[in-house]
């Protein structure tokens, strides 16, 4: 879920109720394709929704493998996203599989 509309590469609008972790509820303005540019590449995530509500952009791991990213795991909370062609794209740390 991304918050601002300038990410998006294509865009349809919809609206579409949203329940978050804390059960409030924010309403999706639309769907499309969000382009994330890094230092030597980019991310493409499509199905991204619009919530011009949230206070900052949402991008989940179940997001990534579904346009064909790998997560790489490395030590120290350190983790890789990888594309299909091997390439890494971005080195991170955090802890991207719910282990805090």
């Amino acid at each position: 879920m991304f918050n601002k509309l300038s990410y998006f590469v294509d865009f349809i609008k919809s609206s579409r109720a949203i329940v978050l972790a804390n059960g409030s509820q924010i309403t999706a303005k639309g769907i499309g394709t969000v382009k994330i540019e890094l230092p030597h590449s980019h991310l493409k995530i499509q199905n991204t929704l619009y919530c011009p509500e949230l206070s900052n952009c949402l991008l989940s791991m179940g997001a990534l493998l579904k346009n064909h990213y790998i997560l790489q795991p490395l030590d120290n909370n350190k983790f890789q996203i990888i594309d299909q062609l091997k390439k890494v794209l971005l080195d991170g740390v955090g802890t991207p599989f719910g282990v805090g």
